[in-house]
């Protein structure tokens, strides 16, 4: 198996994952519930939160060796492959660090009074931008140059 194509079937895992996150604390937020250790709902959101950050690490190191590759292969313009790349650096230890802290919150039973509960939303809300921003370059790549795609 070539290891450029292991990027494409793993990123789509933190993009579903925070989408969810972000829909069930938006939804659960709103309604009042709270997101913290002991609650079903908090504890469905922390292993999100988790689930993201861990397959965004990993969409990051199997992006970087496609990188390599892409660059290499010399099919789209360099700087466009920097620019998805910068973004999904920032973007992966971004997610990764929010599912730390969302974890270490998690972990230490914090109570989460409403302020903190829709700040979280907000972050993730960001984190999801910021994802589907990546993603659009990921795209672009693909289907206006086709990298990754036998010619």
């Amino acid at each position: 198996m070539r290891i450029e194509l292991i990027h494409p079937m793993i990123i789509h895992f933190p993009i579903v994952l925070l989408i969810s996150l972000v829909f069930v604390d938006t939804i659960f937020v709103s309604r009042g519930d709270r997101l913290e250790a002991g609650s079903a709902v908090g504890n469905a959101s922390a292993v999100l939160a988790l689930a993201a950050g861990v397959s965004a690490i990993l969409a990051f190191m199997f992006g970087d060796q496609a990188y390599d590759v892409a660059v290499a292969a010399a099919k789209a313009p360099k700087d466009m492959l920097e620019i998805h790349q910068e973004l999904g650096t920032f973007t992966a230890f971004a997610i990764a660090a929010w599912a730390a802290i969302r974890s270490g919150l998690w972990w230490k039973k914090v109570a989460l009074g409403k302020g903190l509960a829709f700040s979280i939303v907000g972050v993730e809300f960001a984190l999801t931008a910021a994802i589907l921003a990546t993603a659009w370059f990921g795209g672009e790549l693909v289907y206006s140059y086709g990298v990754a795609v036998a010619s």
